[in-house]
């Protein structure tokens, strides 16, 4: 329940929950928090036994995204996500480590942790694909030092569709880019708001402007929620090629998927590898943010191994008891209050 709900360890003392636990467990003796901790360990070593028995049991490919975190300490912490289609054709999505990096945070050290991940959830032969922020370290990482570890079999076209770029951090700065065209007149209207005399109002030309910028912008908002969507089985919508060939596919897929599988065992298996994966590694909340994500502060106080077992078991748990929860809602409140380091 705890970890399920995101319930500090301080709750194992409320007088309330004592109370609730001698009425219905008398015999209970209780629990203190070095015990919770203890707990918790152990079943996020059942639930990850369990997890990778699942991916073991997988047949079709897997994709993954990454992202850092940081912490109000400064630390930072690199999140690997798995996306794949299951044997009955529903997208599963699990996350796989939640792991402290120590500075530098370079394309090496990335590489290392993001190479470990995988070799150590036995992965590192079934990708299609990685999605990652569009940013210098991200492309050194995989260009020089992942791709180079794989051979070129193991991969999709050898490897020419590994490295997916966010679609949504891209239409991120678009938008801003956009955005910057319109400054001088958004700051007048923001000056309005203090200015009783109506002295610095936007131009006529300045409001059009802004008018047509609004509109424009209304496509990417849609466009952005759309890649943003934790659970939507869809792949890079930026590649027209790809594009036609997901809609095929799922226009044979809303048709009677048993037996086209039967009949095209081979588009089968293409479809499932292809429509796994990510076109976005963000939700659509913080899809224009340009901030990055950050640990609560009772989170970033917790031991790195203890903020792990805890942003895992829960998603895990979750996973199996109603579908995938959004990565932001899993990754985000407050879960323990002390300090365990």
């Amino acid at each position: 329940m705890i970890i399920m709900h995101e319930l500090p360890s301080s709750f194992v003392d409320y007088d309330g929950f004592s109370d609730v636990l001698d009425f219905v467990a008398p015999d209970f003796n209780g629990m203190s928090r070095n015990t919770l901790k203890s707990e918790v360990m152990k079943l996020y070593e059942v639930e990850k036994s369990r997890t990778m028995m699942m991916f073991d049991e997988n047949t079709s490919r897997i994709a993954i995204t990454t992202d850092m975190w940081t912490s109000n300490q400064k630390k930072g912490y690199m999140v690997v996500t798995a996306h794949f289609i299951d044997n009955t054709w529903k997208l599963r999505s699990r996350i796989l480590r939640f792991i402290y990096v120590p500075a530098p945070h370079n394309a090496i050290t990335l590489a290392d942790e993001l190479w470990n991940c995988l070799l150590d959830w036995n992965v590192d032969g079934k990708l299609s694909a990685l999605t990652v922020d569009s940013c210098t370290a991200n492309d050194s990482m995989i260009k020089n030092y992942l791709l180079p570890k794989f051979s070129t079999g193991s991969l999709l076209l050898g490897g020419k569709l590994f490295h997916m770029r966010c679609s949504a951090h891209i239409l991120n700065l678009i938008v801003n880019d956009g955005l910057d065209v319109i400054g001088d007149g958004v700051e007048k209207v923001r000056e309005t708001q203090c200015d009783s005399q109506y002295k610095n109002l936007p131009s006529e030309s300045e409001w059009e402007l802004a008018k047509v910028m609004c509109e424009h912008l209304k496509h990417f908002y849609k466009l952005t929620n759309l890649f943003s969507r934790t659970n939507y089985p869809t792949t890079n919508l930026l590649f027209p090629m790809i594009c036609e060939m997901k809609l095929s596919l799922k226009s044979w897929l809303d048709s009677d998927v048993e037996m086209q599988k039967g009949r095209y065992p081979i588009l089968s298996k293409i479809a499932r590898d292809v429509l796994a994966i990510p076109v976005s590694i963000v939700a659509s909340e913080s899809a224009f943010s340009t901030g990055g994500r950050t640990l609560s502060s009772h989170r970033s106080i917790l031991h790195p191994h203890t903020a792990e077992a805890l942003m895992c078991t829960q998603n895990w748990i979750w996973a199996q008891r109603r579908g995938l929860v959004p990565e932001d809602e899993i990754l985000r409140g407050e879960v323990m209050d002390e300090d365990d380091e």
